[in-house]
Parts: structure tokens; sequence; C-alpha cells
């Protein structure tokens, strides 16, 4: 509210927006309280009506001064809700296909983690192998420096 002075009196002019405004003769519930606001703008008032002296459509028929204008809030509200809905469906394809995709992870992380291991197996055999040629070159470069002392002292001899 907003408040007008003009000398001795004061005014109070409302400036804000009013929708499903009502007046019941009884105290209502906190049940019936709970309904209406889970219901948002769009709750459908009739198990209400015996008891509301003054009804929005009532106050919908008055004559009407200044900037009022009507809105289609549940129109609005219908719109909403199908964007929401299309926000889900869009959003549970996403949690759909992520799934998917951690399933495809999981796979492709299994046969990595099994060809690390077959490496490390190839990398073992290939150092062991190494070892091996080491071993078989030192034999080799023994036996090539026997068979050249024998062959040199076997020329020796028959010189």
């Amino acid at each position: 509210f907003n408040r007008l002075t003009h000398s001795a009196a004061s005014y109070y002019i409302f400036g804000g927006e009013i929708y499903q405004f009502n007046i019941y003769s009884d105290v209502l519930s906190s049940t019936a309280v709970k309904k209406i606001a889970d219901g948002g703008l769009c709750f459908d008032l009739d198990e209400l009506s015996a008891t509301r002296v003054l009804r929005w459509e009532d106050i919908l028929e008055r004559s009407r001064s200044g900037s009022v204008r009507d809105v289609e809030v549940c129109e609005w509200r219908l719109e909403l809700d199908r964007k929401l809905a299309d926000a889900t469906g869009q959003l549970n394809e996403t949690v759909v296909q992520l799934s998917r995709m951690e399933a495809k992870l999981e796979t492709v992380t299994g046969l990595l983690n099994s060809t690390e291991e077959e490496l490390g197996t190839v990398r073992e055999e290939l150092n062991s192998t190494k070892e091996e040629l080491g071993t078989v070159r030192g034999e080799l470069g023994r036996t090539e420096n026997q068979l050249q002392t024998e062959t040199g002292q076997h020329n020796k001899t028959v010189e």
C-alpha cells in the first residue's frame, strides 16, 4: 500500500496485484490453507465455496478503475508446466545417456586395466629375454675368444 496524504485526510492506495482474493465466513483449517498453497495460483476453490462470503468471481464482475488488466494466470501456469515437463524429459534422456556412457566407460576401463596387466607381463618377459640375451652374448663372446685362442694355438702348432 502506498500512503497518500491530502491535508488532514490520509488515503491508502493499493498498487500491487491480486489474484483469487476470497473472504470466508469460517476460519480455514491448516489443511485447507495447505491445499490452497500447494495448489498455487490455479487451485480449484470449489471445495471451499460453501464458506466463501466474497468470491473472486464476484470481484471480477465489478467495475474497475485505474490501470487494471486481466492476466490469464492458469494458462501461463500450464505453459510453465509444459516447459517443465519438456525439460524433465530432456533431463531424463540425458540421465539415460550418461548411464550408457558410464557403462561403456567401465567396459573400456576394464579393457585398459587388462591391457595394462598384459603389458606388464610382456615387459617382464622382455626384460627376462634381454637378460637371457645378455647371458647368451656373454657366452658367445667367451666361446668366440676360446675358439680364437684354440684356433690361434692350432695354427701355431701346425706351422
